[in-house]
């Protein structure tokens, strides 16, 4: 295996390789996104230019966390010292500033455009779902099982305002398939 300080094990690197794969793809759906709707000529988003602006700069946002979540993770992976934050936290804020934001301006762009933008709508929604079991589950696990804070208050606490952000995701995103279809 790897030796970057510390020994590491098949489900760390399974966890590594999970969360590098769904950030990945939902980044990549972010920005097939923003570069679908540079292209439209929908009236309503030709109409409301700051929404290209504010989909660009969610991106933006989107991959400065995608960055600081792998160094993050691959310092609790592969570290002695480990990360400089807990994943749990980090995956909360970062479905908080980015996640969030990104699927309700989807779900602006769905409930007022006239004809389907692109394909990516639909991908773009249904990987967020997902995303929303596999996090789910990881976050039920990384909170009851795999933590190592001592404060297990804090766990749920950080548990329940990731729970919110999915339930907020999940609402967003079964309203863009039921609009979009």
């Amino acid at each position: 295996m790897f030796a970057f300080g510390r020994m590491t094990n098949c489900r760390q690197m399974s966890l590594m390789l999970v969360v590098f794969v769904i950030e990945a793809v939902d980044l990549a759906c972010d920005w097939f996104f923003f570069s679908q709707l540079h292209l439209t000529d929908d009236e309503y988003i030709t109409q409301n230019l700051h929404l290209k602006w504010l989909v660009l700069g969610f991106a933006v946002l989107g991959t400065i966390a995608f960055v600081f979540e792998m160094i993050n993770l691959r310092s609790e992976v592969f570290s002695d010292r480990g990360s400089c934050l807990y994943a749990d936290t980090v995956s909360t804020v970062t479905t908080w500033v980015e996640d969030v934001p990104q699927i309700c301006l989807a779900l602006v762009v769905a409930l007022h455009q006239r004809s389907l933008i692109h394909w990516i709508q639909f991908v773009k929604a249904g990987w967020a779902l997902v995303e929303l079991m596999v996090r789910g589950v990881g976050q039920c696990l990384y909170s009851c099982v795999i933590s190592e804070r001592h404060n297990k208050a804090l766990n749920c606490c950080v548990a329940v305002f990731k729970f919110t952000a999915q339930l907020i995701i999940l609402g967003c995103t079964i309203a863009v398939l039921i609009h979009l279809v």
